[in-house]
């Protein structure tokens, strides 16, 4: 059962739940076939999770669906010589952790490459989303890497004036809304990048469960792209296990971690059938264990949370959080210079509306704290690619 929490607090359901007739003394070989059948279907669907989480414990490519999974290196296609230097980029990140993460590769390709990088934060709301543009156009880049946190509808006037000064643009999270592709150079990590992410983390919880588990998926409903990670979570759920419930938890990340602690301690008092929580965003996550931890509930829920910073590895690491998803967000920076460079060069640009990226379940036993996690090959691929040394 998949249900959505209500402004009250109630669960609502929204897909069908499976009902199993219990054999009474009174029952028929026929229920008793259906319970059996009912027990027949689940196990084989813990198995598929396994499967799944075993793939994405080593790390790979492509969706959940059916196990298909790519692994090795990352190839980047040669370019015919070094892009040009000099050039300008301006990276919009946000107030969130998660943000500096989605914008580190970008930074960092873009020094490579000799570029002059100005990093430019927004705060999460719309007038300062549009402010922050402003800023960006005023600075007069070559190119854009950009967050969007916000459709971009918002910012249509600016793009249009970005495509008319041949400035590269390219958009590292649509998730807020369709891309405007006519004028922006391409996209990295797509919608279906943040839902197949929340496909992995519902194979892991799942498979860890090894039966029918209740979870509760946590995010803040004013950042839509959250809801992408929370929509795959739901959906694999719902594919695997018709059975299990999925409740939406709403936060609000513009109150202090201590009011959403104090929050998510209460959801889990009286949730107490819930035994994962399903992070969209690592930045929720900071402080939670302490406070679980203050309230007796350590051993009661187990966290999972997606695009890890520094903190979410040392506390999978020290056990303070079970596990986090690995993704395509901090190699989606490097993706975004390499088009920006292939624009420059008047190259096209593959699969312009972005590609499903690199997925690895992490927990004690293999998280490395200290360094953000990357796909294979990222970046010496796409060094040797620009040919940099």
């Amino acid at each position: 059962m998949i249900g959505r929490k209500t402004a009250r607090g109630k669960a609502v359901t929204f897909v069908a739940v499976l009902v199993v007739a219990s054999l009474t003394a009174f029952g028929t070989s026929d229920a008793f076939s259906s319970n059996q059948a009912a027990r027949t279907a689940a196990a084989a669907n813990v198995k598929e999770a396994k499967k799944l989480s075993t793939l994405y414990m080593a790390g790979c490519t492509v969706n959940s669906n059916g196990g298909k999974c790519v692994t090795g290196p990352l190839t980047v296609p040669a370019l015919p010589k070094k892009p040009p230097t000099g050039k300008k980029l301006a990276v919009i990140s946000c107030a969130l952790l998660v943000c500096d993460t989605i914008t580190s590769g970008a930074i960092s390709g873009g020094h490579a490459l000799g570029w002059k990088v100005t990093r430019f934060a927004s705060q999460l709301s719309p007038e300062a989303y549009l402010t922050t543009w402003t800023q960006v156009m005023q600075s007069n880049p070559d190119a854009i890497i950009y967050v969007s946190i916000f459709p971009d509808s918002a910012i249509k006037a600016d793009l249009i004036q970005a495509h008319s000064k041949k400035i590269q643009v390219i958009n590292m999270s649509p998730n807020s809304g369709p891309p405007l592709l006519s004028l922006i150079s391409g996209v990295t990590d797509p919608v279906a990048e943040y839902f197949n992410t929340g496909q992995v983390a519902a194979d892991a919880v799942l498979a860890d469960a090894g039966a029918p588990v209740a979870s509760a998926a946590v995010d803040d409903p004013s950042l839509d792209p959250q809801g992408n990670f929370r929509r795959g979570f739901a959906s694999e759920m719902g594919r695997l296990c018709p059975t299990c419930q999925v409740i939406h938890e709403p936060i609000n990340f513009s109150n202090p971690p201590t009011v959403t602690d104090g929050q998510l301690v209460n959801f889990v008092q009286s949730n107490p059938q819930v035994k994962y929580l399903w992070f969209s965003l690592s930045d929720a996550t900071q402080g939670l264990a302490a406070a679980l931890a203050a309230a007796g509930l350590s051993k009661q829920v187990k966290i999972i949370t997606a695009s890890p910073d520094l903190q979410t590895l040392s506390n999978v690491g020290d056990g303070a959080e079970w596990a986090t998803v690995e993704n395509n967000l901090a190699e989606g920076g490097w993706q975004g210079v390499d088009i920006a460079a292939r624009g420059f060069m008047h190259l096209p640009v593959a699969n312009k509306a972005g590609v499903l990226g690199f997925h690895r379940i992490l927990t004690k036993n293999t998280v490395v704290p200290g360094n953000l996690p990357l796909a294979p090959g990222v970046p010496s691929a796409y060094l040797k690619a620009w040919h940099v040394k």
